[in-house]
C-alpha cells in the first residue's frame, strides 16, 4: 500500500513539474513577443514611425534670413535642403555644412544651378570633422528663390534614436561688391532618425526584438523537461 502511494505521488510531482514548466515557457514566448511588438513599433524612439518625415528646425525666422535650411529624414536617408529666399539680391557667397561623420555618412552633394559658377566641396576636413563646403559666383543680383543646395546622407546604425545636429555656416555673401550683413552666420538644424537597426554591416548590432534564438532555447528547455518527466515516469511507473 504504501508502494503504491509512493508512485502515486511521484506521478502527482512529475506533473505538477510539468505544469510548471509549461506555465514558465508560456510566459516566456507572451514576453518575447511583447520585445519585439515594441521593437517593430519603436525601433530607436518611442511612438516614432521609421518612415516619417521630421523637419529639423531653422534657427532664425525666414524673413530675417536670406538662406533658410530644413533637415528631415526618411529611414535611414537623412537630407538638408539649403534655400535662397525671394529679392536677397545676392550675387555671390559661401557656405559651409558641418555634420557628425560618427552618425552621418554622406551620399551625396547637389547644388540648384541657380549661378553662373559653382563649386561644391564634399571632402572638406576642419578639426576632424567632415564638411560640405558650397561656392557660387554671378554678375547679376539673384532677386529669385530656389534651391541653393541639397545635401543627402546615409544614418549610421548608432544614430537610430539620437539627436544629430546639422550645422549651416554662412561664411560670406555678397551682392555684387557689397558685402551683406546676415543675423547669424549660423543656421543649426536637428532631428532624430527613426530605423530598424541592421546586423550585417559589420557594426556593434544592438537587437530589436529579435529573439529568435532565445524562443529556440526555450523550446530546448521544454523539451529536455518533457523528456526527463517521460524518464522518471518510466522508471517509478
Amino acid at each position: 500500500m504504501m508502494e503504491v502511494n509512493y508512485r502515486l505521488n511521484i506521478k502527482r510531482s512529475i506533473r505538477y513539474v510539468i505544469c510548471f514548466i509549461l506555465i514558465i515557457f508560456l510566459a516566456f514566448s507572451v514576453k518575447i513577443e511583447r520585445l519585439q511588438a515594441d521593437a517593430i513599433q519603436s525601433p530607436g524612439m518611442g511612438n516614432q514611425a521609421s518612415s516619417t518625415e521630421n523637419p529639423g528646425s531653422t534657427a532664425l525666422p525666414t524673413v530675417q534670413q536670406p538662406i533658410i535650411t530644413q533637415l528631415t529624414s526618411t529611414g535611414r536617408t537623412v537630407k538638408l535642403t539649403v534655400n535662397i529666399i525671394k529679392d536677397s539680391e545676392i550675387s555671390s557667397g559661401r557656405i559651409k555644412i558641418h555634420y557628425p561623420q560618427e552618425f552621418l555618412s554622406l551620399t551625396d552633394a547637389q547644388t540648384g544651378k541657380l549661378w553662373q559658377l559653382e563649386d561644391v566641396n564634399k571632402q572638406l576636413l576642419e578639426e576632424g570633422q567632415n564638411v560640405v563646403a558650397f561656392a557660387w559666383a554671378d554678375e547679376e543680383k539673384f532677386t529669385g528663390e530656389g534651391n541653393l543646395l541639397t545635401v543627402t546622407w546615409e544614418a549610421l546604425d548608432v544614430a537610430s534614436g539620437k539627436e544629430i545636429a546639422v550645422e549651416t555656416e554662412i561664411v560670406e555673401l555678397y551682392s555684387q561688391k557689397e558685402r551683406l550683413e546676415v543675423k547669424s552666420d549660423w543656421i543649426i538644424d536637428r532631428i532624430r532618425p527613426s530605423f530598424p537597426i541592421s546586423s550585417g554591416n559589420g557594426a556593434s548590432a544592438v537587437r530589436t526584438g529579435d529573439d529568435s534564438n532565445a524562443a529556440a532555447l526555450g523550446l530546448l528547455c521544454l523539451g529536455s523537461a518533457l523528456l526527463m518527466a517521460r524518464m522518471l515516469r518510466r522508471k517509478f511507473g
